[in-house]
Parts: structure tokens; C-alpha cells; sequence
């Protein structure tokens, strides 16, 4: 990805007493229809599968949605089998990954104070990211799910010294319920904290980011 403007959907995982976890999509703004495209119609065939029927604009919340929770599915004899959540569940890791112009990618590191260490692993990224797009000689946009009350990340932002600042404007926060692209950050950010972490009840999880995803960027400790 020489030379390009970059849309990065960003969103967060783990917990407080192990890990953080950040995962993100990089799309090519040239690709962004395609792969928009791409995700929507695996969403429609989830709906339109009499076996499935999950409407498209159900929230894929991973860490609700994979351990069981909700009734995503109009069918209740779907919802009341937790087995039926990992098969879709790696169709959408399947999906993200056939995305055009599409790059996925994680990193994590070691907690003991998540609230902090969460800032500080995304101010890490960020600027590792800046890095890469000077280098390329690109520019991004990163969008983050949240409602905007996050002030830390945009402090960051503003951290990223000026004159060689690839990253355009401050975070961009949406609440991933209306955004189907950080629903794919979402998972891709589980999956690599569940990889890492490898808690033994989600031992089925601990694989699926390096097979699903295998031109993944990680998950890195950074």
C-alpha cells in the first residue's frame, strides 16, 4: 500500500488482569466499496440462510455474541445453542479476510492496570502506525468505537509530532453498533486477545486469529 490514503477501524479487548489488547482493519479508501460490499454480503447471506436468519443490522458484539449471549438469531432454537455462535463466528474472520484492500492486524501487551495500559499501548500503536505511513508515503484516518468521552486518545493524537504526522485529525469515535467495519475491528481484537490470553474455557478461540487470519499484522507485544 504505496502512496495511499488508509481508513484504520481500531477497537479494544482483554481485561485487568492479564492482558490488553488492541485489533484493527486497514482499509485503502480505493478498496473501501469493495470491502464494505464484501462484509455486507456476508451478512445478508447470514440473514437470508433459514439456518441463521441473523438480521444485518444485529450488533456482532464478540464478547457477547461468542460466549452465547443476546438472541442475535430471529430463530430461537438457534440462540438457545451456543455451538452455532463459533460457526459464524469464523465465517466472519473468514469474511474479513477475502475483504478487498483489506489488511487486518493486532498487538497487546502485559497488564496490571488496564484503564492505563490501554492508552499506552494505543499511543504505542499510533505512532508505530505513523511510522509505517511515512514510510510508505501515505496518510490515514483512524475511526475508534466510542461515543467521543474518550479524551485520552485524542490527547494522543495531538502527541504525534507535526512535521512528520501521517495520521489525519484526532480519533474519529462511532459506537460500533452503527458502524459494520469496527463490528470487524471488534472480532479481529477479541480473537487476537483470545490467542494471547488462551484462557482455558475459550481453548476453541485459540487458534482462529493466525488460521482465519493468516496475513494478519500479530498479534504483537508491544
Amino acid at each position: 500500500m504505496q502512496g495511499n490514503f488508509r481508513i484504520v477501524y481500531v477497537d479494544d479487548s482483554g481485561n485487568a488482569r492479564d492482558v490488553a489488547a488492541l485489533g484493527w482493519i486497514e482499509i485503502d479508501v480505493r478498496s473501501w466499496n469493495a470491502a464494505m460490499s464484501a462484509w455486507k454480503r456476508f451478512r445478508t447471506q447470514l440473514y437470508e440462510d433459514e439456518k441463521t436468519r441473523i438480521p444485518v443490522d444485529y450488533e456482532f458484539h464478540s464478547v457477547n455474541f461468542i460466549p452465547g449471549r443476546g438472541n442475535p438469531s430471529l430463530l430461537e432454537s438457534w440462540n438457545r445453542q451456543k455451538r452455532h455462535r463459533g460457526r459464524v463466528a469464523l465465517g466472519a474472520l473468514d469474511a474479513i479476510a477475502q475483504m478487498p484492500g483489506t489488511r487486518a492486524g493486532a498487538v497487546y501487551r502485559e497488564t496490571r492496570n488496564y484503564a492505563h495500559d490501554r492508552v499506552d499501548l494505543y499511543r504505542a500503536w499510533l505512532h508505530r502506525l505513523n511510522e509505517e505511513l511515512g514510510a510508505t508515503d501515505s496518510h490515514a484516518l483512524v475511526v475508534v468505537d466510542g461515543d467521543g468521552t474518550e479524551h485520552a486518545y485524542r490527547r494522543v493524537h495531538r502527541e504525534l509530532p507535526e512535521a512528520t504526522r501521517r495520521i489525519v485529525e484526532d480519533s474519529l469515535f462511532q459506537p460500533a453498533k452503527d458502524s459494520h467495519l469496527l463490528q470487524c475491528a471488534d472480532i479481529v481484537a477479541y480473537t487476537a486477545f483470545q490467542s494471547v490470553v488462551r484462557a482455558p474455557g475459550k481453548r476453541f478461540m485459540w487458534d482462529w486469529f493466525r488460521s482465519r487470519l493468516p496475513l494478519a499484522q500479530g498479534p504483537t507485544a508491544l
